[in-house]
Formats: C-alpha cells, sequence, structure tokens
C-alpha cells in the first residue's frame, strides 16, 4: 500500500463511517438558535479585547465570537457552507459540545495514526499524511 492510497482509504472511511456531523449529531436535546451563516469559508481573525473574529476568506468580519470555543463551533459548523446553523443558547453547552467534537476527531486521528505505524513502520511523516486526509475532507481541528 502507498501513502496515497493509504489517505484515500481514511479520507472514505472517515467520510463513511467515522465522522459525526456537527453540530447536528452533537446538540440533539439542546436549546439552540438559530444563526444564518454566508455560505463562504470562514476563518479566525484577530483577537479583540478577548472576542474573537470571524471573517470570510476576503477579510470581511462576518461575526465577533466572545470566546474562542464560540469560534471554533462556528468555524467547525461552517465545513459543508450551510445556510444556517444551530447554536446551543447556553455558552457552557457551546464549549461542552466544541470539547465533544475535538475529542472525536482526536480519536479519530489516533486511530489513524496507529494504522499508519503498522503499515509504514519507521516513516516519520504521520502529520503530512493526516494533514492530507483532513484537507481532502475540509475538516480543521483548531
Amino acid at each position: 500500500m502507498t501513502e496515497k492510497e493509504f489517505i484515500e482509504e481514511w479520507a472514505v472511511k472517515i467520510k463513511t463511517e467515522l465522522l459525526k456531523e456537527f453540530p447536528g449529531s452533537f446538540v440533539d436535546g439542546v436549546e439552540c438558535r438559530e444563526v444564518k451563516l454566508p455560505g463562504k469559508v470562514l476563518l479566525l481573525g484577530q483577537e479583540l479585547f478577548g472576542s474573537f473574529e470571524i471573517i470570510d476568506s476576503g477579510g470581511n468580519v462576518f461575526f465577533q465570537a466572545q470566546n474562542m470555543a464560540e469560534a471554533k463551533y462556528y468555524l467547525y459548523a461552517n465545513r459543508n457552507k450551510p445556510a444556517f446553523v444551530s447554536i446551543p443558547a447556553d455558552e457552557k453547552e457551546i464549549e461542552k459540545k466544541v470539547k465533544e467534537y475535538e475529542a472525536s476527531l482526536d480519536q479519530i486521528l489516533m486511530t489513524i495514526e496507529k494504522d499508519f505505524k503498522s503499515k509504514f513502520s519507521g516513516a516519520k511523516n504521520f502529520h503530512e499524511v493526516s494533514n492530507k486526509i483532513f484537507h481532502t475532507l475540509n475538516l480543521q481541528r483548531y
């Protein structure tokens, strides 16, 4: 197996079996509000007095997040550029859901790493391979 085949195999496996949709799979039973998204790529902007800008690829400010957890929530939720996103009304729930999602991504990374080491013993470029897998799926881990 080549690294290219490994990347392709894991991208399919993550997409079809392992990846939970964010935020949909994480907010069941949680009181949420709907927020309109721009349908564009969103990026983390500057921190200003403890809040974080969420900007589009043109540098236009879309939103001011009150904290890093809320900023991450918007960035993770915007992966497939939906028109609207459900965001928990309670700030603590936002942080909790972000941590749950990040834990699921971390678990996926650990599983990939274990498989990578078993198939490519001695290879030192796991980070490059895992970055390519995540990039293929438009996944970020902030």
